[in-house]
């Protein structure tokens, strides 16, 4: 076993030196023991074969988006490329840049700058922290990072889902909260991932939604309208309620560049991506009355509509009627407190 112990980090390289007020010499032999008996050999950590990474650009890249890294520093070894040529054999050997675990393909290296590629990637399932970056050069071995130059953000995930719940036949505009989505809204897609107990899995399109700022700059949100259920997802649910099934949970997906979006668990330990397809939030019409009229401009009379199981406002531009492919312009709305007849499951009409 070892007798003499790693020196600390602060007696690698003298900017760490000065940083934490060290003053222990930048360069430090340690000897070599073999089953505890002393040689006459040592290992020297030297500042001067220490890779040093003091910045990165950029410090985001979604994982669904390719890009250049560029780190600065000290103690790069020299990769020179030819102009429109592919970089040199011997780069991959010399210097082994890895950023949240993935290889970085380097382009190009002097002594105090190198240029990487970075490929998309499928992020974590479970959103991780931010990639670290590992920079190995042959030789000297790993370098040590600047305060603030040791990751980047690579999050591609959905956080947040308002609301989370709604009727079995779609309908609500969803707002999505998230990391890493592309400011263009239509370069991406979202779905609604549907598992069935027995492993079936159905894949339902959830159309973005683009009415002005329906993202930021920053990648942070988009809307999309929720889809509904097919035939034989209502099917599924109809026969399920017999044994109490009251929803059908999706996980919505923003799929980019063919990369799917990550899950993040929130602080109250659930994950912050799914929709509900619930029951009690499924609008039933129970009563038309009267069901037949006059279709004359002059004779067509007042329609009563009740529904069941609608959580909009008392306002009458809340609700959109439609006889076949004919619009019913809504007059007035008035919310009865009573219990609906024969749909207690449904709510208040």
């Amino acid at each position: 076993p070892a007798v003499v112990p790693l020196p600390p980090a602060c007696a690698i390289h003298p900017l760490l030196v000065m940083k934490l007020g060290c003053t222990i010499a930048s360069d430090l032999a340690v000897p070599i023991r073999v089953g505890g008996y002393a040689t006459e050999l040592s290992f020297t950590y030297a500042s001067s074969a220490t890779p040093l990474v003091s910045t990165v650009a950029p410090t985001v890249l979604p994982a669904a988006v390719s890009g250049y890294v560029q780190l600065e520093g000290s103690g790069f070894p020299e990769v020179v490329r030819m102009p429109g040529g592919p970089p040199p054999a011997q780069a991959a050997r010399a210097i082994v840049v890895r950023i949240g675990g993935a290889p970085c393909r380097i382009e190009d290296a002097t002594f105090s700058q190198l240029t990487c590629f970075l490929i998309r990637r499928q992020p974590a399932e479970v959103a991780a922290p931010a990639a670290a970056i590992k920079l190995w050069v042959l030789g000297s071995g790993l370098a040590i990072f600047d305060e603030g130059s040791s990751s980047i953000d690579d999050r591609f995930e959905v956080a947040q889902v308002a609301p989370t719940t709604g009727s079995f036949h779609g309908g609500s505009v969803l707002d999505l909260g998230g990391r890493g989505f592309d400011p263009e809204p239509m370069r991406q897609e979202v779905f609604m991932l549907i598992v069935l107990p027995d492993g079936t899995e159905q894949e339902l399109p959830c159309p973005v939604v683009t009415d002005g700022n329906s993202t930021g700059t920053d990648g942070q949100r988009l809307r999309c309208r929720a889809p509904a259920l097919p035939d034989s997802l209502l099917q599924y649910v109809r026969t399920a309620a017999e044994g109490g099934l009251e929803e059908l949970v999706g996980r919505v997906i923003v799929r980019l560049n063919g990369i799917n979006s990550s899950c993040p668990v929130s602080p109250d330990g659930k994950p912050g991506c799914y929709f509900s397809f619930a029951r009690s939030r499924t609008p039933a019409v129970i009563e038309v009355a009267p069901l037949e009229g006059q279709t004359t401009t002059s004779d067509v009379p007042l329609v009563r509509v009740v529904v069941a199981g609608w959580e909009g406002p008392n306002d009458p531009e809340s609700a959109e009627v439609l006889f076949g492919e004919h619009e019913c312009p809504v007059n007035s709305t008035k919310r009865r407190v009573q219990q609906c007849p024969d749909c207690s499951h449904h709510g208040r009409c």
